[in-house]
């Protein structure tokens, strides 16, 4: 991604054929991979989240935002929407790497931070399954 002009990486493809977020079966099977993944952003949007992921972004992170959501599609609202319905559970079983680890067909690398609506509402869950991970507290 070029950063030296930061409103290009507004700009969301038109058609996201060659990226395809991961059901629950492929994370269930990668369940044992070890994430590197290493900020998670617990941040509401408007609060200078598109600011903190090209800052991440800059310093080498693989930064997943609300526009991740978007353009890679109906897989990604899917798993957003499970996790936001069954919230109310004591313990919600989730794992992040159903969204956070790209298939092996997609040019995406694999996440590595996080940060705006939906994925900050869950930082604790994510903080859970990736307990090295460094958060970035904002609003």
């Amino acid at each position: 991604m070029d950063h030296d002009d930061p409103h290009e990486s507004w700009n969301l493809p038109a058609d996201n054929n060659e990226t395809r977020s991961r059901t629950t079966a492929d994370a269930d099977a990668d369940a044992d991979t070890e994430v590197d993944f290493q900020v998670i952003g617990a941040c509401w949007g408007r609060t200078g989240t598109h600011s903190l992921k090209n800052a991440l972004e800059i310093l080498g992170y693989e930064c997943y935002h609300m526009k991740e959501v978007i353009s890679h599609g109906e897989n990604h609202t899917r798993f957003w929407q499970r996790v936001a319905k069954n919230q109310s559970q004591a313990e919600i079983d989730i794992n992040f790497n159903e969204v956070f680890i790209m298939n092996n067909n997609s040019k995406s690398k694999n996440f590595t931070a996080s940060c705006d609506f939906p994925s900050a509402v869950f930082w604790k869950e994510q903080l859970k399954q990736y307990p090295k991970a460094k958060v970035i507290l904002g609003w």
